[in-house]
């Protein structure tokens, strides 16, 4: 009798195992409920993730010796992925575990414990979004009088120990997490902000046209892409403190185009820190402005000669050189110009006038085949001309020597003793 009693028990003595493969059964060998996320601290900061998977699986069928053994994966979302690729430093931030029953030798649960993974046994693939861990337990019982058991998995993600401060936006305004357990799958969502990032012209008028109209020169000030814009929160139109403006395309800088009438395309790129991108293609306008003079000598004074019975020239006192500054903002790329004098007899205080042709404009004193004007007969005279190029940057100078320019040249018996005056008037025309 105690041999066949001991026969019996050897019998009917087997491994207790939890049948979590896969099968061709129709029916999953598990049944998960939904998968669960808890955030704290419950707002838009990085904090920790916990998600919690619950369900419950069938138990294997008395003489079943195989392994109790299935992995658990849990995907996160891409924009999170980027901290795993510092894999140790990942690792060392998660807490995983899952939950198991404890089976009396009638297979009857007793109760539950708690198994936590090492972290050197959880798997994780970048690539993938992947972090994953093997469930393996046995129990050892004589009969399996149960048809199904509880499972819990677990995994605690520390964002905020990463250094996440804030979670990274999301379109949809939210951050999906995956759990899979051979053929089920589900999915819980944590929320999370967005913003679009615009860039705009801080012209209000120039941002509602996208064009930027700025004058030939900008009034001298360099043209910078990056001062004319901001980026903004769509949203909620706030300025964007994080953002990264680049300048992609500046066809005003190049060529000199500040200094030329047209239209020209500026495009900018922003990113903020967190990789939205924003792109801006505007149109900046230059507009032609005009023709004038800078600097002209205000004063012209001949130095005191006495008459001589010999033909003289008669130097400039003040200013020794003969200078004329002229701007060109008109913006052409060939902007021609030139200047014409006109000037009164000069006349002493009893009335007495130097005949015309005594003040002239020469290129040099003496060569008389360069003279450019005899002044003094009510006419007006062209006595220098050019061409403004953008290159130039809208500013032209004439200069002549203190033996060129305004001279006077007199002739014995045309003078008389006195101090003579006349008005010279100088005209700018745009017109060679």
């Amino acid at each position: 009798m105690k041999k066949f009693l001991l026969l019996f028990l050897l019998t009917v003595f087997s491994f207790f195992t939890l049948n979590i493969h896969s099968s061709d059964a129709a029916a999953s060998p598990v049944a998960m409920n939904p998968l669960s996320l808890t955030h704290q601290p419950n707002d838009f900061t990085g904090g920790t993730v916990v998600l919690r998977w619950d369900g419950t699986a069938n138990v294997a069928a008395i003489l079943d010796l195989s392994n109790i053994s299935y992995t658990v994966r849990f995907t996160i979302p891409e924009e999170l992925r980027y901290l795993m690729k510092d894999a140790a430093r990942f690792k060392n931030n998660l807490s995983a575990s899952y939950r198991y029953p404890f089976i009396n030798l009638l297979g009857i649960i007793t109760g539950y414990g708690t198994q936590t993974v090492n972290s050197d046994e959880i798997q994780i693939d970048e690539s993938t979004g992947d972090v994953s861990f093997s469930v393996s337990y046995a129990h050892v019982s004589l009969l399996n009088l149960i048809g199904t058991v509880n499972v819990s998995h677990s995994l605690t993600i520390h964002l905020d120990q990463m250094g996440v401060t804030k979670l990274p936006p999301n379109p949809a305004k939210e951050l999906m997490f995956t759990g899979t357990i051979l053929d089920q799958t589900s999915s819980a969502s944590l929320p999370t902000w967005y913003r679009k990032i615009g860039i705009h012209l801080i012209d209000s008028t120039a941002d509602a046209n996208n064009v930027l109209v700025l004058p030939v020169g900008n009034h001298g000030e360099p043209f910078e892409p990056l001062r004319q814009v901001r980026v903004i929160d769509e949203e909620t139109g706030d300025v964007v403190p994080d953002a990264m403006v680049t300048v992609t395309v500046d066809t005003v800088n190049s060529g000199d185009h500040l200094w030329l009438a047209g239209d020209y395309l500026v495009t900018c790129q922003a990113t903020d820190s967190y990789g939205l991108t924003a792109t801006r293609t505007f149109t900046v306008r230059i507009v032609p402005g005009g023709l004038s003079f800078v600097n002209v000598p205000s004063q012209l004074t001949f130095a005191t000669t006495v008459i001589s019975s010999e033909p003289q020239w008669i130097a400039r006192e003040t200013p020794s050189d003969w200078v004329i500054e002229i701007e060109d903002l008109r913006g052409e790329s060939e902007g021609q110009w030139s200047i014409w004098v006109s000037a009164i007899p000069l006349i002493n205080a009893s009335g007495k006038s130097l005949k015309p042709g005594t003040l002239s404009v020469y290129g040099r004193a003496g060569d008389s085949s360069q003279m450019t004007a005899q002044l003094g007969d009510g006419e007006s005279h062209k006595v220098a001309s050019g061409t403004t190029h953008p290159v130039d940057h809208g500013h032209k100078t004439m200069t002549w020597s203190n033996d060129s320019g305004p001279l006077l040249h007199v002739s014995p018996g045309d003078a008389y003793t006195g101090t003579y005056h006349s008005l010279l008037t100088w005209t700018l025309i745009d017109a060679p």
